[in-house]
């Protein structure tokens, strides 16, 4: 469970849905929706703010960049479909707000991509008989093939009944097709509860970690020491007694991974989402 510190007390940032009507505002990692906030409302309501002024910046740059390649604001915008899956993507599962347990005490420690409450990652494996699969790392399951349909039924949903998915893609493809044959062997491997890389047992990031090598053999994404501390510096209460099960302390600073930094990581790009 790693973390990187912010740089600064508070982070505000402001995304405008052309489709949606609605502004987000993402303030300490929380997600608070305005519905039919638009530009000019923000920028009448509160005009000195530096969120009116990063909404104006933001929406004068989208204008451009739409007048520039001839495509509406609802045409860039468009989600994601099965279709836009390639073999060896990356799968990024966001938790909902009214998720609990393991998945919302991983993202209260973690931080995703833009804020994103990233809570698991998977690999997309297509076989040669072209079915296609999240190769994944499960509680359930362990290592194992999930089918594709599967994997976006269980995963958590928006109220439009969207699945809320990340697609993350390597840079480099040029291993893309070794790494998933890496990512295989370790199929029938068990879930790793603990968290721990000493062992035999595997959890989802560290399936992706031990899998992606570049041309060189170099791991794609490297381990860092782990923190399992919220944005106040403190342990939460799940975490201490999640250990105490079995009679282990925090392995804070251990070596090790997490789905949320491996989505912020510089090797891959988010191709889009599903929601």
């Amino acid at each position: 469970m790693n973390k990187t510190s912010q740089k600064k007390s508070e982070v505000i940032r402001w995304q405008h849905f052309s489709r949606h009507g609605d502004a987000i505002f993402l303030s300490l990692k929380k997600e608070i929706t305005i519905s039919v906030l638009s530009v000019a409302t923000l920028a009448v309501a509160c005009p000195n703010s530096s969120a009116a002024k990063m909404a104006m910046s933001h929406h004068i740059i989208a204008e451009a960049e739409s007048h520039n390649t001839g495509l509406s604001s609802a045409e860039e915008d468009e989600l994601l479909d099965l279709t836009a899956l390639q073999h060896g993507d990356l799968l990024f599962c966001v938790a909902s707000p009214s998720r609990d347990g393991i998945a919302q005490a991983i993202v209260s420690v973690t931080e995703g991509i833009d804020l994103q409450q990233v809570s698991h990652v998977a690999i997309v494996c297509q076989e040669p008989d072209g079915k296609m699969y999240a190769l994944e790392a499960s509680g359930k399951h362990g290592v194992w093939l999930n089918p594709i349909d599967s994997f976006f039924i269980d995963c958590d949903h928006t109220a439009a009944d969207c699945p809320m998915v990340l697609l993350g893609r390597l840079k480099d493809t040029t291993s893309v097709v070794a790494c998933v044959e890496k990512a295989k062997t370790y199929l029938g491997r068990p879930y790793d509860f603990q968290y721990m890389p000493s062992d035999s047992a595997l959890y989802c990031s560290e399936l992706v970690q031990l899998s992606y090598f570049d041309h060189a053999g170099k791991a794609i994404f490297p381990k860092v020491p782990m923190s399992f501390h919220d944005h106040n510096g403190q342990i939460p209460p799940f975490w201490t007694a999640y250990y105490q099960q079995w009679n282990m302390v925090v392995p804070e600073e251990e070596l090790g991974t997490n789905p949320g930094g491996i989505s912020r990581s510089d090797k891959i790009t988010i191709v889009g989402k599903f929601f």
